[in-house]
């Protein structure tokens, strides 16, 4: 996917967006740490390069600031209501709090479209963060809104796939029509809509070509290669020990992190092995008794080396 940003030369430093300055043309944020960008940008005609992007087509979105080449974009406002020109149209803080688009002749294109009581433009603002997040935060701190929440076709780290139960709202990834076109396609992943735990790879939102099983508890029923991972933080003067049991290791093994263990703490660390050998039926006691074994040998293949 090539996309070509609007005067990314002319980048402000702020991270904010606030009532009174707005993204338009090739004007953008970036986040503090430099990681993501935010502003107006055009999707490259199929097959095309930058300098074949559509010409009438421009999207606001955020996409990888540095590392990333050609740029991409991780998450868009307008998926199916471009703007024709960046210039004239507005990203901003309007008054009723909501972060809004307007386009060249000031119709309403994209909003957070969220309630907020009470309150007015003065005091919330838009910050991008380095996460990729985009909150709407009102001046007491509270988010208001966040994209992350509204995912378009990337799974950013800390967002969450699921369905709200109050309001229906679903929270699930959905492809690019194209290259060329951020509009919803006919791909998507998300949530299984009638509540069990299993997420499903639709077509058309009808017809599901591919599911992860529900949740076991520790791993997908429908992906037996995920790694089991099991990690017990011990409170107290254990804080600082984890014990890790790693099965799919062939010498699989409960462990503990580096550190000497003071008076009474091995106490504690003996409960916590017999409540993971009693969540695994057993199978850390027989992997401990495997790996006493094959030390026994080892230090008998070393014995009979030196006679």
């Amino acid at each position: 996917m090539i996309v070509a940003i609007i005067g990314s030369a002319r980048c402000f430093a702020s991270d904010t967006i606030t009532a009174n300055s707005a993204i338009s043309g090739g004007r953008t944020v970036v986040s503090t740490g430099g990681s993501f960008e935010l502003g107006f940008f055009r999707p490259a005609a199929a097959g095309g390069d930058s300098n074949t992007a559509s010409s009438h087509n421009y999207y606001v979105g955020i996409w990888y600031k540095k590392a990333v080449t050609p740029c991409t974009p991780v998450w868009v406002a307008n998926r199916a209501t471009p703007v024709s020109d960046p210039a004239s149209s507005q990203l901003n803080v309007a008054p009723d709090s909501n972060l809004v688009l307007t386009n060249e002749v000031g119709e309403l294109v994209w909003s957070s479209n969220v309630v907020i009581s009470g309150s007015s433009s003065n005091g919330t603002v838009a910050v991008l963060l380095d996460s990729g997040n985009l909150v709407l935060r009102r001046d007491d701190g509270e988010v208001v809104w966040q994209s992350i929440e509204h995912p378009t076709d990337t799974w950013l780290p800390g967002a969450r796939l699921g369905m709200n139960k109050i309001t229906g709202h679903v929270q699930a990834l959905t492809s690019w029509r194209s290259s060329s076109d951020p509009a919803p396609g006919m791909y998507s992943l998300g949530i299984d809509p009638h509540g069990t735990s299993q997420f499903f790879l639709s077509w058309n939102r009808t017809v599901n070509y591919w599911s992860s099983g529900e949740w076991t508890g520790s791993i997908f029923a429908g992906l037996p290669e995920m790694t089991r991972q099991v990690q017990l933080r011990v409170r107290g003067h254990l804080e600082r020990q984890l014990l890790r049991l790693l099965p799919a290791r062939s010498h699989g093994h409960l462990q503990v992190s580096r550190g000497r263990l003071r008076p009474g703490e091995a106490d504690h660390v003996a409960a916590v092995r017999r409540r993971v050998d009693g969540h695994m039926g057993g199978a850390a006691q027989a992997l401990r008794r495997l790996r006493h074994l094959r030390r026994v040998r080892h230090l008998r293949r070393e014995e009979r080396a030196t006679m």
